[in-house]
């Protein structure tokens, strides 16, 4: 732990120069800060990484800080904060607030779109499942990946016509202008008139 006075010796380049500070802090000199200051001041470093050039690396780096610091950011601030979870991230939670009555209990489960992926992360390609609600008729649904900056990367177009519940995509990484994604975060998103569901997927390439 140390005692005072604390000496902190900073050294690098600026403007090309490179240079030696040092900073003495005596026991007076602290100030005592609650949780509020520690998100401050991870809400500062988000600007910062939010002001940088918007690589891959950089979106990635908001998204999992903002995550893990519980600060929103311009990439985080859609997902859902589930405090029944502890307050982690919920990628697929489903609107349950009108679920007040246990004898619903059936009626809410069958009016449920399930939604999975596997393997997650995935490699070389994953498989994504989905099945509709029961009452839901099939029609004005869409299903697309979408990456980190929100752009629809692939979309599926499946025969809706039939009144079909359950659907399975294939996806392997390939965009729909043919290309091949980079490694990162996806949100697999099924949008239906009533509500939208969405998976996260993790490409590891």
């Amino acid at each position: 732990m140390g005692t005072f006075p604390f000496e902190i010796q900073i050294s690098g380049i600026y403007q090309s120069e490179p240079f030696t500070q040092t900073f003495n802090f005596e026991e007076e000199d602290v100030i005592n800060a609650d949780s509020l200051t520690e998100e401050m001041w991870a809400g500062n470093y988000i600007k910062f990484l939010e002001r940088q050039t918007q690589s891959n690396d950089v979106v990635n780096e908001i998204v999992d800080f903002s995550i893990n610091e519980r600060v929103l950011s311009i990439y985080s601030a859609f997902l859902c904060l589930e405090p029944g979870r502890g307050g982690e991230v919920c990628y697929d939670c489903l609107d349950e607030s009108e679920a007040t009555d246990i004898k619903d209990s059936t009626k809410v489960q069958s009016d449920s779109l399930l939604l999975s992926a596997y393997p997650n992360p995935f490699n070389s390609q994953i498989n994504l499942n989905v099945k509709l609600p029961d009452s839901f008729s099939g029609e004005n649904v869409t299903f697309r990946i979408y990456d980190i900056l929100g752009q629809v990367v692939k979309t599926f177009e499946p025969d809706l016509s039939a009144g079909r519940k359950e659907y399975r995509f294939t996806w392997n990484g390939v965009s729909d202008n043919g290309i091949y994604v980079s490694s990162g975060n996806y949100f697999f998103i099924v949008t239906t008139p009533e509500k939208i569901f969405t998976k996260k997927l993790l490409l590891l390439k």
